[in-house]
């Protein structure tokens, strides 16, 4: 049997689904009109009653849902308030962890103390608590005070950003308190600087600091009155010094006067009553101004008022965080009361109205309804004849006009669809030079010019991924050469002089790309001496590579130039003055260099600008680092510097470990570092007689281990050294 082509399904499914229509329409209209005069008047009464009592319905349904997406309107502008002051407390809670982190790139600060002097409120201070003012503040406290006075920039801005907080407060573990206020009245003295809490006052025993202190999040307290007799809560969270303890809690006060705000200025009308409920049953906000839903007096619980049972009992669910539209009596009269939590400070909305304001929708509806109904009634009796003739008529005429009409559609709808097909199937057989060429002006001619368009990108994308791979294909086969030389130049052949037993060495570089800016060497200039290199190139890749060849090739050739181990500082010096020479990208060098007298194990180094290694003496049997009491600077920086040398007696059994910052600076995927302290740590956990190959190898793994998926971000250079021994 020959399958239909698309013209044709489209013309028989055009006339069939229109025939069918309009036979099933004349038989239901010639049903309803023989049946229509007999039962006129019983259908226009029933349809009255069911029409009134549906609108009374639907007025009664959409009042309900009009209150509960008022209250979760309302609900969700507060919280959404209460979360942009969470948002705020999170930033002074970041900054201040920042600061202790990183105390280094903040310069010291001083704010009035208000324990010895008066100011006005609105200016940032510091305040000690009694304990602390006791004990005294030591040179260490004094300067993490300085520090941590850095923050008053941020509380200043966020007062004047955000004028609803009267108070922002940084309260720390060690009783000291940076504190902004906003003044109530003008010339008032700031809050601590009262005598009444100039000497008592400690932010630790507060609750806001106690609550602060036991969550990790921000959390709000519950709504006190403030010392100036105003109703206000609290949010807070703790900040943290650098190892991860607890610091102190930030925090900052909020007035309830900025919650009435959004509850007035959003109320529905003057006919419902929207109220806020505190987690203790209080009446935070209401727009109501007396009586029980009135917010006097926040001390009194709803839920213990025995006059009011229905009232007491929503209260109760209002507190317990649950949401609903319910009906209650109180005060002889009775209401509908919507009701939705507002989780982000535990309080609750509502919103309720009379049952008669309630209700007077409805009663429009059916006043409306019966009006309508009376008159319709009229009207469709003068319709319902001419509607008959009128459809018979109507019926002929259509059938005729659509299967004259169906035929013409289906062939103008079908062809363009004819032809963009056949154009589709040669352009995937591989054609990508066919173009379409359909003018219709709708959508069949927009895909036509889509192919068109998707021809062209293709030819393009194939030409443009043929040269990009080829492009990549080349640019890995340089860096794989570049890698394989940057590896070849550095001494990789272990033990490297199996004929000198007077000590053990073992070093490598694992670079953070293809190829990198680290790297060590080691070398005999004579029998006697014998030299070691860790350095870190700044900039990492190519670039660095490359200034690392140089700057290892300068050192050697210095060193080889150099008179013993009492020239250290002159190979660091004139390294340093021929590497400033056209040294436009402005790179430098941090270089550990020492120099190892065979025969009485003195070790003679310059440290510039390098991580300070890790030194193990047999007798002690624990690393220690190598910190130089004179820091000197990296090379390449600036001509003409000169550079301190310093020396160190290394016997028997004695190792040293020099690494580059790809090590300490290594991030785990929480973005923390292995840090020095880690360091130490797991060198120390080495046995005396670990060879310096099992020494590098262990601490990789632990580098990796810290790690985790985390990418590595630097490059990571070791290499130890242990004395065996004339």
């Amino acid at each position: 049997m020959r399958k239909l082509d698309i013209r044709r399904k489209m013309q028989l499914l055009a006339l069939s689904g229109n025939v069918l229509g309009f036979l099933l329409f004349g038989i239901l209209a010639l049903f309803a009109v023989l049946n229509l005069w007999e039962a006129m008047n019983l259908w226009g009464k029933a349809l009255g009653n069911s029409l009134t009592a549906q609108a009374e319905y639907f007025t009664r349904e959409e009042e309900e849902k009009r209150l509960i997406e008022a209250a979760a309107l309302r609900a969700d502008l507060i919280n959404y308030e209460a979360y942009s002051i969470q948002q705020d407390v999170e930033h002074l809670s970041f900054m201040m962890t920042e600061i202790l982190r990183e105390p280094q790139l903040h310069l010291p600060k001083k704010l009035p103390n208000a324990l010895y002097e008066d100011f006005l409120a609105g200016t940032p201070y510091v305040h000690f608590a009694p304990e602390l003012e006791a004990r005294g503040v030591d040179a260490a406290l004094e300067h993490e005070i300085e520090i941590a006075s850095n923050i008053a920039d941020d509380l200043v801005f966020l007062m004047e950003e955000y004028s609803d907080y009267p108070a922002i407060f940084i309260g720390s573990e060690s009783g000291y308190t940076v504190r902004l206020e906003k003044p109530v009245h003008e010339g008032d003295l700031a809050r601590l600087c009262q005598a009444s809490q100039r000497h008592s006052y400690d932010s630790r025993g507060r609750l806001w600091y106690t609550l602060g202190r036991e969550n990790s999040e921000p959390v709000f307290t519950d709504v006190y009155r403030s010392t100036i007799n105003t109703p206000c809560f609290s949010c807070a969270m703790p900040y943290y010094y650098a190892n991860g303890e607890i610091a102190g809690v930030v925090g900052l006060d909020v007035n309830l006067d900025n919650i009435h705000r959004i509850v007035a200025e959003n109320a529905a009308s003057e006919n419902e009553i929207s109220f806020i409920i505190g987690s203790g049953g209080e009446i935070l906000s209401s727009t109501q101004k007396e009586g029980i839903l009135s917010a006097s007096d926040i001390d009194i619980d709803l839920r213990e008022n025995r006059d009011e049972p229905a009232l007491a009992s929503a209260a109760k669910r209002m507190t317990a965080g649950e949401e609903d539209f319910i009906e209650l009596t109180f005060g002889s009269k009775k209401y509908y009361l919507a009701f939705t939590p507002i989780p982000a400070v535990s309080w609750s909305f509502g919103t309720l109205i009379s049952e008669e304001v309630a209700a007077l929708p409805a009663m429009q509806a059916r006043e409306r309804g019966d009006a309508q109904i009376k008159k319709s009634e009229l009207s469709l009796t003068m319709k319902i004849f001419a509607f008959t003739l009128g459809s018979a008529v109507v019926f002929v005429l259509l059938l005729w006009l659509l299967a004259r009409g169906a035929n013409k559609v289906a062939r103008q709808f079908s062809q363009p669809i004819m032809e963009l097909a056949d154009g589709v199937r040669e352009i995937a057989s591989g054609n990508l030079d066919k173009k379409l060429d359909i003018k219709t002006g709708d959508e069949i001619e927009l895909l036509a010019d889509s192919f068109n368009d998707m021809t062209d990108e293709l030819k393009t994308q194939m030409k443009n991924l043929a040269e990009v791979t080829a492009e990549r294909e080349r640019t890995a086969t340089e860096l794989n050469v570049a890698k394989n030389i940057q590896r070849d130049m550095l001494p990789n052949v272990f033990p490297p002089f199996p004929e000198r037993t007077e000590f053990d060495i073992f070093a490598m570089m694992n670079p953070a790309k293809e190829v990198g800016g680290d790297f060590y060497d080691f070398y005999f200039v004579d029998e006697n001496y014998f030299v070691v290199t860790v350095a870190d190139v700044s900039d990492k890749g190519v670039p660095a590579a490359l200034f690392m060849v140089i700057s290892k090739t300068l050192l050697k050739n210095f060193a080889n130039l150099a008179d013993g181990s009492d020239d250290v500082s002159s190979v660091l010096a004139c390294t340093n003055d021929q590497l400033c020479q056209s040294n436009n990208e402005n790179m430098f060098v941090t270089v550990f260099f020492g120099v190892l007298e065979i025969s009485t194990g003195k070790f003679t180094y310059v440290n510039a600008g390098h991580n300070p290694p890790l030194v193990r003496h047999r007798k002690t049997g624990q690393f220690e680092y190598l910190r130089s009491e004179k820091k000197n600077p990296m090379i390449g920086v600036l001509e003409g510097l000169s550079f301190t040398q310093m020396s160190i007696t290394l016997e028997a059994g004695d190792t040293i470990f020099i690494y580059t910052d790809g090590v300490t600076e290594a991030m785990n995927e929480a973005r923390e570092l292995f840090g020095e302290e880690a360091l130490q740590a797991a060198l120390n956990k080495q046995p005396l007689d670990a060879t310096p190959k099992e020494i590098v190898e262990k601490m990789l793994a632990e580098v990796r281990a810290h790690a985790g998926r985390a990418d590595q971000s630097d490059d990571i250079t070791m290499l130890t050294l242990t004395v065996r021994g004339a």
